[in-house]
């Protein structure tokens, strides 16, 4: 019985690590999607306001 408990506590924790490397992996996708978007905005906002204004 001990071992069957061993066993059963074991597995969770083996989830457990693949989840939160998965949940790192998200994270890092997330934080370099944002920054993307950020930087092309800010990259429109540079390059794009003056391209407007100079055609109007």
């Amino acid at each position: 019985m001990a071992n069957l408990v061993f066993d059963s506590s074991s597995e969770p924790v083996e989830t457990k690590g693949r989840w939160d490397s998965w949940l790192k992996i998200f994270l890092i996708v997330l934080i370099v999607f944002f920054s993307w978007v950020i930087l092309s905005n800010g990259f429109l906002l540079i390059f794009g306001t003056p391209l407007i204004n100079t055609h109007h």
